[in-house]
């Protein structure tokens, strides 16, 4: 051993008497330096621009250290130049000069030189690491909370890297005289092993060899804070095998054997490392130890409980992979490997999981284009025209006819899917259309209980009354949240199972979890009210989505509960949104449904509810009601008139109006401007108005809210609207005298004729404003104006929005365009402020289980519109609820705390302090070291 130590310290002392090893550790840290800190200049840039809110920044770790650009990850793409430059000389230096007869004759075996070398470019490997160990230090200090076991994890792959790198370079340097040659075959070797992992993966042996052999992303564990015995024992067995033929080819200079004999020996050293790698590589076998902070890299404890109820019974895994589908590279035979590598989480948890796939051909509903791409050709000429592309054989797919005896997929529209099956039992396991495509913790894990779940949740959605339909991807409809299959986090991707069902042909079967009644537009028939009443006072858990309007539909059913839908729409103050958009806050115990719910929630995130109507409650009966929903006190109120059309226009700008209303101000086309002679805003009043008017104003209201609050089916209203419109039209058109009727004509002509005429529009405007005037000292006229609206009751009804300038009143008002379409509180129309419960919860313990109901004042939270608002919690809201409903079963709880390296404790000006350290004052040491250490060594 001690002579092994004198070789290695003999070989360092000629390294470090060359300028190459000097140069080489200037420039590494010089390209450290330039890296690290261009990365946390450009976050210090971020945070201070930010100010104390930087949402940008998450896992600075991971982002400065190991991300594409990080680091680690840049230095370890350049590694391959730094290491021929230092071994290249190791061996063939001493060939060329003669010396290696020397040590031939000396009494130092070719095992000791060998060694004694490697362990020289250790020791030169460990200065590397000690320079980027300078930044990681640094950024232990640098980054707030840092992921240090991740850094330190790092560091050993790097090492073993520079060791693995060092021990082909050695046995390069055995292979040639020339210097240069062996520094050319080192970089030429490091790349074949970076890339012989994609070679030949079409053929089930020999993938398996190359596969191992590969050296392209054997760090990558090690560099996310994951080590493993497997990754570990790999660069052992580089470092075995090169210098193990190191040794071989340098014995091979001193004895005369057979070439079989040296042969065998190469092919034992090889052969005996595989073998090693092949039983290291058993995943029953493999260790792993996770060094993150929070155990990133693990999967979460729910889901390894999934996996440990699976006993010794082995999951079998068979992926059918179709030809033409989208997602053919999932399954194709060159991606065995990578599959292998997307289940190694599990099977570090589930060794005995096998996992298998089918190819076939068939028309792909993912890929719908075949046709017109190949227009006049059949399923099979198409197939052989792909497999003919990819250089396949056609024999190893099988045919439609063939499959289909196998296994129907047309209901999974023939895309990449796979079946688990497990004592017996069988499930789907979808891949999605988002970036990350694969199935993650959540779905895996979902898939996998569903298999071992006697009773599956089950939810079924009410149908027969005009009720959201959750086969259709319509703006109010719920298809996104419940079965469409290529969305990740719908129901059936997560765990339920989801039906329809009509109560007035079926009874509610035992399998039901849940029942959902979505916004019935017809009374509920009896024998529906019946079958619900019964699964109610069978204790059945239930959600209840209503809408405003639906008063008399659904607060009979309410009303057992002691609660009752209010009469009107909740309206919410803003500056940008729709009044009736109401954005209420969650309440804590909601958030006790989902820690993901909370975690957004004390973000700030919200639930979006389109229309929604106020719930009252009372808590002294059977039932335990909790809000769930609870709109703001400040700026909610409950108004009892129907919203006008021009009011709830989605293109309007709202903003807060001088009486705590909400003002809509809409940008006109001056080409289709119609001029209005006066107007009223939606608060009812108007300016001026005798007493004998506002009467008739106050009465039209009376009326309109009798109609809206009352009995009948929204068509029913929406007539009888009609109705009344048509009586105000034609009262008012009574009470005109021929002369007013004329006054009238001719001011309408007039406008008309301004309106066509030459010139701006404010000078146009400026000319009606001035004969509306001159109208109004003398007689006026009366307009009445009568408009479409949105009711909150149902759709457009019509009701009278601008009534002005009767002929009675004497006198007639300005008109006010900057009040026209405001929402205003109006305590005489019956308006209450809020807060107000949107969404509330009951529970009682009943046959022996707690009863669980959700009743909502708005339905729209739900629809495949609103999942996709951005930056709303309504997805996880909504799942949260039904994970409540059917008692936390699904989805599965794979939440992980959050990353807490946000920050960097650095300045910019610091930064650039730093720097100037780093890049300028360090390399100068290191530099000016080894340049006086040359010069006194040239002396002597």
């Amino acid at each position: 051993m001690k002579t092994i130590f004198k070789v290695a310290k003999t070989e360092l002392l000629t390294l470090f008497y060359s300028p190459i090893a000097w140069f080489l550790l200037v420039v590494f840290l010089v390209q450290c330096g330039v890296i690290y800190f261009g990365r946390i200049n450009n976050i210090a840039m971020m945070q201070e621009l930010s100010g104390a809110m930087v949402t940008g920044n998450s896992r600075l770790t991971e982002s400065i250290f190991l991300s594409q650009r990080g680091l680690f990850s840049t230095v370890m793409q350049n590694l391959y130049l730094y290491i021929p430059l230092l071994t290249m000389s190791l061996i063939s230096r001493e060939t060329s000069s003669g010396t290696i007869k020397l040590l031939y004759s000396s009494p130092i075996s070719v095992r000791e030189i060998i060694l004694g070398k490697f362990i020289s470019m250790m020791v030169y490997s460990l200065l590397l690491v000690g320079i980027i160990g300078i930044f990681v230090v640094s950024g232990m200090f640098h980054i707030q909370n840092p992921e240090s076991g991740m850094l330190l994890s790092s560091l050993l792959g790097f090492y073993l890297l520079l060791c693995a790198y060092a021990a082909i370079g050695l046995f390069m340097s055995c292979l040639t005289t020339y210097q240069v040659v062996a520094a050319i075959c080192t970089f030429i070797m490091i790349g074949a092993l970076s890339y012989i992992g994609t070679l030949w993966q079409g053929i089930a042996f020999i993938r398996e060899l190359t596969y191992f052999l590969a050296m392209n992303g054997r760090t990558q564990n090690m560099l996310m804070g994951l080590i493993t015995t497997k990754d570990i024992i790999y660069f052992i067995l580089i470092v075995y095998i090169f210098l193990g033929l190191s040794i071989y080819k340098l014995r091979d200079g001193m004895e005369s054997k057979p070439a079989i004999v040296r042969a065998g020996r190469y092919f034992m050293v090889v052969a005996s490392a595989l073998l090693i790698g092949y039983i290291s590589s058993i995943p029953a076998l493999v260790g792993y130890y996770d060094m993150t902070n929070n155990q990133t890299r693990t999967l979460t404890p729910q889901v390894q409980k999934v996996l440990a109820k699976l006993g010794d019974e082995p999951l079998e895994v068979t992926a059918y992979n179709n030809l033409l589908g989208k997602n053919w590279f999932l399954g194709s035979p060159e991606a065995y490997n990578e599959n292998l590598a997307r289940w190694e989480q599990y099977l570090r948890f589930k060794s005995n999981i096998k996992l298998k796939t089918v190819l076939y051909y068939d028309s792909a509903g993912d890929n719908p284009m075949i046709k017109a791409m190949y227009p006049g050709k059949t399923i099979k000429e198409v197939a052989e025209q792909y497999a003919k592309n990819m250089d396949l054989d056609m024999k190893m797919f099988k045919t439609p006819a063939e499959m289909s005896k196998i296994m129907d997929l047309k209901p999974e529209q023939n895309r990449y899917v796979m079946q688990l099956k497990w004592k017996g039992r069988t499930t789907m396991l979808r891949v999605f259309e988002d970036p990350e495509v694969w199935p993650g913790e959540t779905e895996v894990a979902a898939a996998i209980q569903r298999l071992q779940e006697a009773k599956l949740p089950n939810i079924a959605f009410v149908t027969g009354d005009l009720e959201r339909d959750i086969n259709k991807m319509g703006d109010r409809d719920y298809r996104g949240l419940t079965n469409l299959s290529i969305f990740r986090n719908s129901f059936v991707n997560q765990g339920f199972d989801v039906c329809v069902l009509s109560l007035e042909t079926q009874d509610i079967p035992a399998s039901v979890s849940t029942v959902v009644l979505a916004d019935p537009r017809l009374s509920l028939r009896p024998n529906t009210l019946a079958k619900l009443q019964k699964y109610i006072d069978n204790g059945g858990n239930l959600l209840i989505a209503a809408e405003p309007g639906k008063q008399a539909i659904l607060n009979p059913l309410l009303q057992q509960f002691g609660v009752q839908l209010m009469n009107g729409t909740v309206i919410q103050r803003s500056a940008e949104d729709a009044p009736d958009l109401v954005i209420p806050d969650v309440s804590k115990f909601a958030t006790t449904f989902s820690k993901i719910l909370a975690k957004r929630v004390a973000e700030g995130r919200k639930v979006y509810m389109p229309g929604a109507a106020g719930l009252s409650y009372r808590n002294d009966g059977q039932f335990v009601v909790r809000p769930l929903l609870m709109s703001t006190d400040t700026l909610t109120w409950n108004r009892m008139l129907p919203l006008g059309e021009d009011m709830t226009n989605s293109s309007a700008a709202i903003t807060p109006s001088p009486d705590q209303g909400v003002s809509s101000k809409r940008t006109t086309n001056p080409g289709t401007a119609k001029v209005r002679s006066a107007a009223v805003t939606s608060t009812g009043q108007a300016g001026g108005l005798d007493a004998e008017t506002q009467k008739r104003s106050d009465a039209l209201r009376v009326a309109i809210a009798a109609i809206s609050g009352g009995p009948g089916t929204p068509e029913e209203k929406q007539q009888k609207m009609q109705e009344l419109m048509a009586k105000v039209r034609k009262a008012a058109e009574a009470r005109l005298t021929p002369e007013m009727k004329k006054s009238r004509d001719s001011i309408a002509a007039e406008m008309t004729k301004i309106l066509n005429g030459p010139g701006t529009m404010d000078e146009k405007q400026l000319k009606i404003k001035e004969m509306v005037a001159k109208a109004q000292a003398t007689k006026p006229t009366a307009i009445t104006a009568a408009e479409p609206v949105k009711s909150a009751i149902s759709k457009p009804v019509t009701q009278i929005v601008a009534v002005a300038n009767v002929a009675s009143s004497g006198s007639a008002p300005e008109e006010d365009r900057t009040a026209a379409g405001t929402v205003a509180y109006s305590p005489k129309d019956g308006d209450t402020k809020g807060p107000f419960t949107t969404a509330l919860s009951l529970t009682r313990n009943i046959n022996g289980k707690e009863q669980r109901i959700v009743v909502t004042g708005d339905a729209d939270f739900l629809s495949n519109t609103e999942l996709g608002r951005p930056r709303s919690v309504n997805f996880l809201f909504n799942t949260a609820v039904f994970s409540w409903l059917n008692y936390s079963k699904f989805p599965i709880d794979t939440f992980r705390p959050e990353a807490e390296d946000k920050r960097i404790n650095l300045t910019k000006d610091q930064v650039n302090r730093l720097r100037i350290i780093y890049i300028w004052i360090l390399p100068s040491i290191i530099f000016a070291f080894g340049a006086i250490l040359l010069i006194r060594r040239k002396r002597k």
